[in-house]
């Protein structure tokens, strides 16, 4: 068949703008545990990211963008892992299962979530990624 590529279709390719948007978050995490959020630059993302200043305000207008998409990630992250929890039958099982992956995210993440304590009084962004989380908990605590 003509310009058909098995190898293509079965393996979807990652973009570069994924690679290098995860390389900036990962980077940003890493700072977080190094530096704290008030003495990391973007400078400092972008060199620990393997790309120039530039470059990274095409993905980024700011370090709070960036500390804002990482606590996104991150939540995401625990939403992904508790939601085949609160589908279970049992509520007590949905509630400690939730409840361990929580433990697991903070222990993975937990600098990233003090961070998103700390920022979602000042940043609206933040705060509304914060009360989703809390909204978990409160759905899980109704079954």
């Amino acid at each position: 068949m003509p310009g058909h590529h098995p190898a293509r279709s079965r393996r979807p390719t990652e973009r570069k703008g994924d690679v290098r948007e995860r390389a900036i978050l990962d980077t940003c995490e890493a700072l977080l545990a190094q530096k704290g959020y008030d003495a990391m630059t973007v400078g400092d993302i972008a060199q620990g990211a393997g790309i120039t200043r530039g470059a990274l305000y095409f993905y980024f207008g700011s370090k709070q963008e960036v500390v804002t998409a990482l606590v996104a990630r991150t939540v995401a992250h625990l939403w992904e892992r508790s939601r085949a929890a609160a589908e279970s039958d049992e509520p007590r099982q949905a509630i400690a299962a939730a409840m361990q992956r929580t433990v697991e995210l903070w222990n993975d993440h937990g600098l990233v979530m003090r961070t998103a304590i700390d920022l979602s009084l000042t940043v609206p962004e933040i705060g509304e990624l914060w009360n989703h989380t809390a909204d978990l908990f409160s759905r899980l605590h109704r079954c």
